[in-house]
């Protein structure tokens, strides 16, 4: 006999049926993709805790120039190991421009600076170990690179302005400076020759070239110098 009061004939129908999609599910042995076991590839340093060798770079010697971008020099394991470095650490820092990363060792960049030789050593970390090797990095004096802040001055009349050179990366150290200008009147340059130093007065306008000069070469930048037409009379 089926009863149709308060709803018990549809509580059981429901009952029923949560109970059949369950069995379902377990006699089918139904998975969601979530549950599906992922067996994980072992850490070959896991495999082979003891391995450790020092940064594999085809070359220890470097010879560089200043605003230059080096071949990037690479850290390469030995052939037939597959346990790579933890990390790397570099002491003391490389030359200013050059960077290595300590992921994977390699080193890369453009160095700002000539005329220097360093020693640096370049250390591979392994789980329980680590091992060293030595770099030399020289980089050779550059030929004078710099500029002035400005490259064209307007001046009221006998008003002074005084310039430093600015340094861009790359430059080698300048011996000596030098100003050309045939057009300007008496008074109205005075360069400092050790130091570049550059004093302006408003005296008339003309074109100056301000020249740096070491044992590689020289450089030169110009400066268009205006008197202010307004005061001038």
């Amino acid at each position: 006999m089926i009863f149709f009061q308060n709803g018990y004939y549809s509580s059981l129908i429901l009952i029923f049926l949560l109970m059949g999609m369950t069995s379902c599910q377990r006699g089918d042995q139904l998975l969601s993709p979530g549950s599906i076991d992922v067996i994980p590839i072992p850490d070959p340093c896991d495999l082979a805790p003891d391995t450790v060798y020092p940064p594999g770079y085809p070359i220890t010697f470097l010879d560089l120039l200043p605003g230059a971008l080096m071949v990037p020099l690479i850290a390469s394991p030995p052939i037939g190991v597959t346990c790579l470095p933890g990390g790397y650490t570099c002491e003391p820092p490389l030359p200013e421009g050059l960077f290595i990363s300590e992921t994977t060792g390699t080193i890369n960049g453009t160095p700002y600076y000539g005329n220097s030789v360093t020693q640096h050593e370049v250390t591979a970390l392994f789980p329980l170990n680590s091992a060293s090797v030595q770099l030399t990095i020289i980089v050779q004096p550059g030929l004078p690179l710099f500029e002035y802040p400005l490259s064209e001055v307007t001046l009221d009349p006998d008003e002074v302005l005084l310039m430093s050179p600015l340094f861009l990366p790359g430059s080698g150290e300048i011996k000596s400076w030098g100003a050309f200008a045939p057009e300007a009147p008496p008074g109205s340059i005075d360069l400092d020759e050790a130091s570049g130093t550059l004093s302006l007065t408003g005296l008339g306008s003309f074109s100056l070239r301000i020249y740096g000069l070491n044992s590689h070469g020289e450089h030169f930048f110009d400066i268009e110098v205006i008197l202010d037409a307004d005061d001038s009379n």
